[in-house]
């Protein structure tokens, strides 16, 4: 049966203030004869319903690491500072057929050299991954609202030797799943990845091998209790 689909966005306000610290806002409309088609949903971190016919309104305010030298420039080169932080604020609103108040990101982060500690709630790609020719991970899903979540690791590639050749990036975290689950709550989420890169970066060829872990852990059903 053919489904006729309508999809409307427009922007109301768009501001990007000077580097890096960002603000945006958006507004939009969904529409569909049925149910919001399943592609208008995938990879959107819970953002779209499955009900149709809904305005939304988005708000994000980011501050990114900075990317510029401590001399001001003086030298060639875009090296990042050694201790640095960052930031985002990201409220959604859905509303129609489904009323929704949305966090999809509000987390504070911060570096030392090639080292990073977070907490809150972030998107996030983690494995290998093919983000564009994919419907996302199996094992971490693009599908959902993203988990609450204290982090460390090495985030990006770090040589492990001076030349390059090796680099390795990893982290470990705990997280909380939300409790509108029905039948068991207080659900936590151990977690770590380590991926070693062979090859140094400007090679065309280089070789990754690594593996992500995820463990759901802990809950409790509310309908029964063990003495």
């Amino acid at each position: 049966m053919f489904r006729k689909t309508l999809l409307f966005f427009f922007t109301v306000f768009g501001l990007q203030a000077q580097y890096p610290l960002q603000v945006e806002t958006r507004a939009g409309f969904i529409g569909a004869s049925e149910k919001t088609p399943f592609l208008l949903r995938s990879n959107r971190y819970g953002l779209v319903p499955e009900a149709s016919n809904l305005l939304y309104l988005n708000a994000r305010v980011v501050k990114e690491y900075d990317t510029l030298k401590a001399d001001g420039g003086r030298r060639p080169g875009n090296r990042r500072k050694v201790l640095d932080y960052g930031f985002a604020l990201e409220p959604h609103l859905n509303t129609g057929k489904t009323t929704q108040f949305l966090l999809p990101e509000a987390y504070a982060k911060g570096r030392w050299k090639f080292l990073e500690v977070y907490g809150g709630r972030r998107r996030e790609i983690i494995g290998l991954t093919d983000t564009l020719l994919t419907s996302g991970s199996y094992i971490w899903s693009g599908n959902a609202l993203p988990l609450w979540k204290i982090q460390a690791g090495i985030p990006e590639y770090t040589p492990v030797l001076k030349s390059g050749l090796v680099a390795i990036k990893g982290a470990m975290a705990h997280g909380w799943f939300d409790n509108d689950r029905p039948v068991t709550r207080n659900i936590k989420l151990h977690q770590k990845w380590i991926y070693m890169r062979l090859g140094k970066p400007e090679w065309k060829v280089k070789v990754h091998a690594g593996f992500n872990h995820q463990v759901q852990c802990g809950g409790e059903s509310p309908f029964f209790t063990v003495d």
